[in-house]
């Protein structure tokens, strides 16, 4: 029996092959800028065999650190496959599957994109992407990525790898209309999935949409979610049998909430769901929508003026992601955001973005400096001890300051007929 989850005394955990509970805690995106690949080249002796000493290094520093999974995003030289499998180094990891993209036409495949092909009617960001899963072709489609093996993991990695904890369906980042809706004061906020299908007269989805017309948006809303899911993740299921399917990273964008048809269909055909938390609040209200399911947080902290990124902290109203002044305060808010994410018994886990610093966001997202691969000492030090405390048995009183402020609804009975 591989990894699955279960819940006990009314806590969702993961539990082992061995059957063993643990609360998951990963890292995204273990890897290197590609621009100071020479810097880690020197620093671990050259050679043809450098990348895996820098695995080996990394896996044994994410380990010391409290850190139990290699998340989606992660170079193949720390996923623990043959003949990696066996080294004490090993750890479990998940990976991603990127249908969303690879499904449409702009990357070889038929499916019309909805962003591409929308109208003049259409006024929001065009710099993104939402296949049509109503498209004849979509099925197919989906099908056919996993049969020619169009992502490198099932080319050269082993779906039969006992060290897999789970498949990942997606990135929130090609399901445009999936994230936070206009309810929570997010920075950013998506376009109604019904706004983005209207503007493109001739899709399948219209048609499905205009046949629903006596209905409210919310119901197409959801069945346009619920079509995509069921699709994405039985195909996992037909093809990786035996793993963890997890949703998208991550729905609840920006600090957000994702709307209740997204969440909604995510809760019913993820076996995972992955969400950004930025307060209980949002849990409160995300729980409502996705219901009783195991949830894996995506979470970060930047300290860009005591950093290899340098200059100021980003500014968003509300403050999205959250930021510290210094390496040592940033500490202080991952305990805080750590102490309530394990004290919210639908947490299952949490994942970090992410192993190094974001030049191109200009962000200092990581546990070490990319520039020098060396660790933000009191920051890593603070996740060390933060990562080692016992999961409470009860709801840990919190400091107000780091929590994110939302002026949402309470969580409510959620229906079809209310409509965003």
């Amino acid at each position: 029996m591989g990894y699955r989850v279960a819940k006990t005394n009314g806590r969702w955990h993961f539990v082992d092959p061995k059957g063993d509970p643990f609360y998951l805690r990963g890292v995204y995106a273990v890897g290197w800028d590609d621009s100071k690949a020479w810097t880690y080249q020197q620093y671990y002796g050259g050679g043809d065999d450098w990348k895996m000493r820098w695995a080996d290094d990394t896996l044994l520093r994410l380990r010391a650190w409290g850190f139990n999974c290699i998340a989606q995003y992660s170079r193949w030289e720390v996923w623990s496959m043959p003949p990696h499998d066996t080294r004490p180094t090993a750890m479990p990891h998940l990976h991603a599957i990127r249908p969303a993209a690879y499904v449409m036409e702009q990357y070889g495949g038929s499916v019309p994109d909805l962003i591409a092909n929308a109208d003049s009617s259409y006024t929001n960001w065009r710099n993104a992407s939402l296949p049509d899963p109503f498209n004849e072709r979509f099925e197919l489609e989906v099908e056919r990525y996993f049969v020619e093996k169009r992502d490198d993991f099932f080319r050269f990695g082993d779906p039969k790898s006992p060290w897999l904890l789970g498949i990942v369906c997606d990135d929130a980042d090609n399901l445009f209309g999936f994230g936070p809706g206009a309810q929570s004061p997010a920075p950013r906020v998506h376009p109604t999935i019904t706004e983005i299908v209207a503007a493109n007269k001739d899709s399948a989805a219209y048609k499905v949409m205009h046949a629903m017309s006596a209905q409210k948006a919310r119901a197409f809303q959801y069945a346009f979610c619920k079509r995509y899911f069921s699709v994405v993740a039985a195909a996992v299921r037909k093809h990786v049998p035996g793993v963890l399917v997890f949703g998208p990273a991550a729905f609840n964008q920006w600090g957000g909430v994702s709307r209740p048809a997204v969440l909604n269909a995510a809760g019913e055909e993820f076996d995972v769901v992955q969400l950004c938390i930025g307060s209980r609040q949002a849990y409160d209200i995300s729980v409502a929508r996705v219901g009783d399911k195991p949830i894996v947080t995506w979470d970060t902290v930047v300290a860009n003026p005591d950093s290899g990124i340098g200059g100021q902290n980003p500014v968003e109203v509300p403050q999205w992601p959250p930021t510290a002044s210094s390496q040592a305060e940033r500490g202080v808010v991952y305990s805080k955001r750590n102490a309530l994410m394990r004290s919210l018994p639908n947490i299952a886990g949490s994942i970090w973005w992410s192993l190094g610093d974001h030049r191109g966001e200009r962000m200092n997202f990581g546990l070490v400096n990319s520039n020098t691969n060396v660790p933000y000492g009191p920051f890593v030090d603070a996740v060390a001890r933060s990562n080692a405390e016992p999961i409470p048995d009860g709801v840990r009183p919190l400091d107000d300051r780091w929590e994110m402020t939302y002026s949402l609804r309470p969580p409510r009975a959620l229906s079809f007929d209310d409509e965003e």
